[in-house]
């Protein structure tokens, strides 16, 4: 079996998620599920968009059923920081958050910085963790 192969049994049972009155049975992820689809990420983040605009690194953290990924830029150093001898100015920036589904399949809403929330982007809903990862690229990460 592959390492994006994800069977029944590698999934904890189900747990309930009520929200706006609907409840929706959930899987909870095993900790190889949470690696598995951070391997996924970072090499589609390397394939595709590391290198680009600055970006040295897409990140992915955890925290129960959900996934915050955040992007690292560096860029030369401005007049400011010349001053203060940097070699090179850092950034790390909210990106989205996406929300276990089940198997290979992800719920996305995008971080909106002018109101400091995760918002829906109509265009694209859920998919796998690289088509949520392209959508965020549209987003923020293109040239």
């Amino acid at each position: 079996r592959s390492g994006y192969d994800v069977l029944p049994q590698d999934i904890s049972p189900p747990i309930v998620s009520r929200r706006r009155g609907w409840s929706v049975m959930v899987g909870k992820l095993s900790p190889e599920h949470m690696e598995i689809t951070l391997h996924r990420l970072q090499a589609h983040a390397r394939r595709y968009y590391v290198g680009i605009n600055g970006i040295t690194e897409i990140r992915g953290r955890f925290r129960d059923n959900y996934l915050f990924l955040e992007v690292v830029k560096e860029k030369p150093p401005g007049i400011g920081a010349l001053l203060f001898k940097k070699q090179v100015v850092r950034g790390v920036g909210k990106l989205a958050r996406l929300e276990y589904m089940g198997p290979n399949r992800w719920k996305i809403l995008l971080y909106d910085s002018t109101v400091n929330k995760y918002v829906t982007y109509p265009p694209f809903r859920e998919g796998t963790i690289e088509e949520c990862l392209d959508a965020v690229g549209r987003v923020y990460l293109g040239p």
